[in-house]
């Protein structure tokens, strides 16, 4: 299984792949054949290994797509995409870039320490939300690591220093991004 963005990618032998986005409430668990099915199972992969890759959602938003070998292969790994609002807001802090700048106003230093922080980033969010297939079954999906451990999204009240304008509260920072 791979990843493009907010896309998992399942190989299948016969080299088709399975195309999933588990949007708000889908999940993918990694379980004993018999263990017992949640209400919201939608589909159930026999694997075989004895074990079941099951894809919940509660509220039905995932998709799934089946992508028969020999399509255009539109999930290239070696274009970034996928970073959403929480990572954006974590790695610009990290970058000392004000999130409410147009990107053609970075100069060649803002745009270097962005591309820096990137990989940074991702990788220490991917660390420390490290978990075990234990664990994430026992959870059943549900259990989100990284609130700890980020120093901008969802900080309400608390300011937070951005190089370029200084103190700043997050509700400021917040309406700013949504304009």
């Amino acid at each position: 299984m791979t990843r493009r963005g907010k896309f998992l990618v399942i190989q299948l032998n016969s080299n088709d792949r399975i195309i999933l986005h588990l949007r708000m409430t889908g999940c993918l668990l990694l379980t004993p054949a018999d263990y017992p099915e949640e209400k919201h199972t939608h589909v159930i992969f026999r694997l075989s290994n004895d074990k079941e890759l099951r894809f919940s959602d509660t509220r039905r938003f995932g998709r799934l797509w089946l992508l028969k070998n020999g399509e255009a292969d539109t999930l290239d790994q070696s274009v970034i995409a996928g970073i959403g609002n929480i990572y954006s807001d974590e790695i610009l802090f990290t970058a000392g870039i004000y999130p409410a700048r147009p990107a053609n106003s970075l100069n060649m230093e803002e745009w270097e320490r962005l591309a820096a922080a990137i990989p940074e980033r991702i990788s220490y969010f991917i660390e420390v939300n490290r978990i075990t297939p234990e664990e994430y079954l026992e959870t059943k999906g549900q259990d989100y690591r990284n609130t700890p451990f980020l120093q901008v999204y969802g900080q309400e009240g608390k300011p937070r220093w951005w190089p370029d304008i200084g103190n700043l509260p997050t509700e400021e920072l917040e309406q700013k991004q949504q304009t």
